[in-house]
C-alpha cells in the first residue's frame, strides 16, 4: 500500500488463501495498491476495497493491523454461544517492545487477555476464549505498551472437531491456522480410569499447548500442558 507521498504505508505477502489487509491510513489523499506476483504462473485475483470505522475479524483469515504509540485499536468479530475461539497475534516488524491483546464482551468485561512480547521485532501470543456465554459481537483490542509503531497480524480461528476412540488409536490432525485449537469428544462410562496422551513430532511447528478435559456439563475435570524442546 503506497501513500499519497509515495512512501510505503505497509506491505504484506499472501498465498492462495488470500488476506484481509487494512492498515490505519496516515493521511487523506490518493493511495495506490501494488500487487507483485512472486511466481511464474499466471492467474486471476479478486481485489475488493471497503471502508470501516472499526475493522472486523473474519474466521481463519489473517488481518494486518498497524498500531501506533499507545492508541487503543478495537476490532469486532461475531461469536456464537458455546463456541471455542482462538486469537493469534504475531509480529515480524515492530518498533514496540510489547503489546497488550484482549478479548472483550459486549458489556466491556474482559473475556481473556495476554501480552505479545517482541524480540528483535518479532513475537507471538495466542489467546483462547470459550466456551462463549452468548452469541453476540465481541471485540479484540490491541494496545502498544510504549511509543513507536508496528504491524500486528491477528488470526481468529475456530477449533477443529473430532471424536476420540478409547482403544488407544490416535488422531493426527493438521493445524494450518496460527493458534487454532482442537476440540475432541469421547463417550465414556462412570468409574473408568483413562489417560490422555498428546505429543508433537515437530517442535519447530508448535512449541507449547494447553490441554483441558471437561465433564459433560462443561465443568473442569483436569488440565495439562504440552511443552516441546
Amino acid at each position: 500500500l503506497i501513500g499519497p507521498n509515495g512512501g510505503v504505508v505497509d506491505s504484506e505477502s499472501f498465498t492462495t488463501a488470500g488476506i484481509s489487509f487494512q492498515p490505519q491510513l496516515p493521511a487523506t489523499g490518493t493511495y495506490e495498491v501494488l500487487i507483485s506476483p512472486t511466481g511464474s504462473i499466471g492467474g486471476s485475483l479478486t481485489v475488493a476495497l471497503t471502508t470501516s470505522a472499526s475493522p472486523t475479524l473474519s474466521l481463519n483469515n489473517g488481518y494486518s493491523l498497524t498500531v501506533s504509540n499507545t492508541t487503543v485499536v478495537p476490532l469486532s468479530f461475531k461469536g456464537g454461544a458455546g463456541q471455542y475461539l482462538a486469537l493469534s497475534a504475531s509480529t515480524t516488524k515492530s518498533g514496540i517492545g510489547s503489546y497488550t491483546v484482549s478479548v472483550l464482551a459486549p458489556d466491556g468485561t474482559q473475556v481473556t487477555s495476554g501480552t505479545l512480547s517482541t524480540s528483535s521485532g518479532s513475537g507471538s501470543v495466542v489467546l483462547n476464549a470459550g466456551p462463549l456465554v452468548i452469541g453476540v459481537t465481541y471485540s479484540a483490542v490491541v494496545q502498544a505498551n510504549g511509543s513507536g509503531s508496528g504491524v500486528v497480524t491477528l488470526t481468529l480461528s475456530t477449533s477443529q472437531t473430532g471424536v476420540l476412540a478409547t482403544d488407544g488409536s490416535s488422531a493426527s490432525p493438521s493445524i494450518g491456522v496460527a493458534g487454532q485449537g482442537l476440540l475432541y469428544t469421547a463417550t465414556l462410562s462412570a468409574g473408568q480410569y483413562l489417560s490422555f496422551s498428546v505429543s508433537e513430532p515437530d517442535p519447530a511447528a508448535i512449541n507449547a499447548a494447553a490441554i483441558t478435559v471437561l465433564r459433560p456439563d462443561g465443568t473442569l475435570l483436569g488440565t495439562g500442558a504440552l511443552a516441546t524442546t
